[in-house]
C-alpha cells in the first residue's frame, strides 16, 4: 500500500536540473577575481573540477596553502604528495 501510494506521487514528480556555468563564465571568474585567500580556493576547485579532479576520493579534499606556490609571474604550481 505505501509502496504504490510512492509510486503514484513520484509520478507527478518533475525532477529539477541544475544550472551549469559556461566556459565563459568560469573564464570570467578566473580572470576577474583575486587570486588570494578564499579566491584562490575557489579558483583551484573550479579548476579541479572542471578537468575532472572532483572525483572521490579527491585530491582537493587533502589541498592545503602550503601545497601552492604563487611566482612573481602569477603562475601557480600545486605540489602534489
Amino acid at each position: 500500500m505505501l509502496q504504490a501510494r510512492l509510486k503514484r506521487l513520484s509520478e507527478k514528480h518533475v525532477p529539477k536540473q541544475a544550472e551549469a556555468f559556461s566556459a565563459e563564465d568560469l573564464a570570467k571568474f578566473f580572470k576577474e577575481t583575486k587570486n588570494e585567500g578564499e579566491f584562490l580556493q575557489m579558483k583551484l576547485a573550479c579548476g579541479f573540477g572542471f578537468y575532472g579532479g572532483m572525483r572521490a576520493p579527491s585530491e582537493v579534499t587533502y589541498l592545503l596553502f602550503d601545497d601552492i606556490t604563487r611566482y612573481d609571474s602569477g603562475d601557480l604550481k600545486v605540489r602534489s604528495n
